[in-house]
């Protein structure tokens, strides 16, 4: 009787952690598709940013050549 009394709640708990797993991996996978675009876009764009920024460099590098 008391090992099924503890048992239970167990199971109960059991259910529980399997449905938020799910739900977990469920919305995982429909917030990693978006992340993955989300997080592909930022890195583009810092990716662009440093490009950006080098190119600048590089001209400005140039520019001081040529006033030279």
């Amino acid at each position: 009787k008391n090992f099924g009394v503890e048992a239970t709640p167990h199971s109960k708990q059991n259910k529980k952690v399997c449905i938020f797993c799910f739900f977990y991996f469920y919305f995982f996978f429909l917030s990693g598709k978006y992340c993955g675009k989300i997080f592909y876009l930022r890195k583009m764009y810092n990716k662009n940013k440093k490009e950006s920024k080098k190119c600048l460099k590089m001209k400005k590098k140039v520019e001081n050549v040529k006033e030279k």
